[in-house]
């Protein structure tokens, strides 16, 4: 009977420098990507393939994710449990959120990170809107209300099965741009 030739096990040292040396190319990759400008086509392509994915995937993806020691409540009952800080894109930086609902990624959020008078000026706003007409062309709806210094703005686009609306609101006390990826709810007449 022939046996197969057993490689010799590495040292524990061995093993404990090559998990070591994986930490650290893998801590400066994720630093690298987090920092560099992405353009909104990578950035729609990364989080589009994530919603509905289960939450173990996007902790694959994103190394550099913190989990929320409080999670946030957000719309149908999602909860956001995990955030990815300075998410550049169009030259800007954004916190992201990512809202889990029964174990899958239904939401994603991107908040400008810009200060109250940089977003006052719609620097992010603008560059937000740019990127994402580089992206996708002209967007699909847009909707706004301004009464006194309070103005409220939504841009919509579509791409397959993902909706993205960018949101501006500026009010007296606060202003805050925010975009945000969903997949698209299609619902038949009937449900209506």
């Amino acid at each position: 009977m022939i046996e197969p030739v057993r490689m010799p096990m590495p040292s524990v040292s061995r093993r404990v420098v090559g998990r070591y040396i994986q930490f650290i190319v893998l801590s400066l990759a994720s630093c690298w990507v987090s920092a560099r400008a992405q353009s909104f086509s990578e950035v729609f392509e990364i989080y589009g393939s994530l919603l509905m994915a289960p939450e173990r995937a996007l902790i694959g993806t994103f190394p550099q994710l913190q989990r929320v020691a409080k999670p946030v409540a957000g719309p149908g009952n999602t909860r956001g449990r995990w955030t990815q800080r300075d998410v550049f894109l169009g030259g800007e930086a954004f916190n992201t959120t990512f809202y889990i609902k029964n174990g899958l990624l239904q939401r994603i959020e991107l908040d400008s990170t810009a200060p109250d008078v940089q977003c006052r000026s719609l620097t992010p706003w603008t560059s937000a809107i740019t990127a994402l007409e580089a992206w996708n062309g002209n967007e699909s709806a847009k909707g706004q209300f301004a009464a006194g210094d309070n103005i409220q703005q939504s841009v919509h686009w579509s791409a397959g099965d993902v909706d993205v609306t960018a949101y501006l609101s500026v009010t007296a006390d606060a202003c805050s741009t925010k975009l945000t990826f969903k997949k698209r709810e299609t619902k038949d007449a009937s449900e209506l």
